[in-house]
């Protein structure tokens, strides 16, 4: 979706490449307190809107400037970093065991309810299908781009606590 930062290792391969080069002495440009701090790192849209989520159940959109655009609600603390898919859509997983999607302005697409005794231990990756994969306590589970619960599958005397990294084919 050519997104600038899509998820916490930066797309669902888990290639940590952003085709971009930095200075060699970076510069501060902007910093913002994030409510309850943050809960994963940022994710950044190909705009360069960044989104994070904060611990105090909030979601925060900012400019490429640093100007906080809006802040949402949540109803569940979030867990790690979020996920943008290809349209700009903002993925989000709770200790409820929930995983909610936004649109690019911060309304609530859907929600739907991955566990209803295991909470996530990551934020969502986002497949180029659309599939929302998130990894629970001891399962790791797959949500269509619909917000429907697809499968899921339980690691037996596993804890799973780093989001899912995908092959080409999003097989494994």
């Amino acid at each position: 979706g050519e997104q600038l930062w899509a998820a916490q290792f930066h797309d669902p391969y888990g290639t940590l490449f952003a085709p971009v080069s930095l200075p060699a002495e970076p510069q501060l440009g902007w910093q913002a307190e994030i409510p309850g701090g943050p809960s994963g790192g940022p994710v950044v849209a190909a705009d360069g809107t960044v989104y994070i989520a904060g611990r105090a159940n909030v979601l925060l959109a900012f400019s490429p400037q640093g100007e906080l655009r809006w802040q949402v609600s949540l109803t569940g603390t979030p867990v790690g970093t979020p996920a943008l898919d290809a349209q700009g859509h903002i993925y989000l997983s709770d200790t409820r065991g929930h995983v909610s999607a936004f649109d690019p302005q911060g309304q609530l697409l859907w929600d739907v309810e991955a566990s209803s005794t295991r909470e996530a231990t990551s934020g969502p990756v986002v497949g180029p299908s659309g599939m929302v994969y998130v990894t629970l306590i001891d399962a790791v589970v797959g949500i269509s781009p619909q917000g429907v619960l697809t499968w899921r599958k339980t690691a037996a005397d596993t804890y799973i606590d780093v989001p899912p990294t995908l092959n080409a084919d999003e097989t494994l």
